[in-house]
């Protein structure tokens, strides 16, 4: 587990106005309501071309992928800030926000 991804992470969804909330720690990943721990997670780094994405994978469950995660740095009210962004559209960042996000155009690969 990348030591960037360890923490509280937190993502406000605009269209259903509440946040979605994810935790991760070294041998746990929980998103909302699901969470993988121990020998039922799966970690999968990918390399692509000059970086990596991180996928979680659930053994308990078919297809139960979390979705690709990479590190990244988001604009947020005019300072940029580290974050975790999911299918490079969704930034989760380590703090509660309804501001406008704004993700670098280096970072949507």
């Amino acid at each position: 587990m990348p030591s960037s991804f360890i923490g509280s992470w937190h993502f406000y969804d605009q269209d259903h106005h509440q946040f979605e909330n994810m935790k991760i720690t070294a041998n746990s990943v929980q998103q909302g309501e699901h969470k993988v721990f121990g020998k039922n997670l799966i970690m999968q780094r990918i390399k692509l071309e000059d970086h990596y994405q991180y996928s979680f994978f659930d053994k308990r469950v078919k297809d139960g992928c979390f979705g690709l995660y990479h590190p990244a740095r988001v604009l947020v009210n005019g300072h940029y800030y580290r974050s975790i962004l999911l299918d490079r559209q969704m930034a989760y960042l380590p703090f509660k926000t309804k501001r406008h996000v704004v993700i670098p155009k280096v970072y949507r690969y």
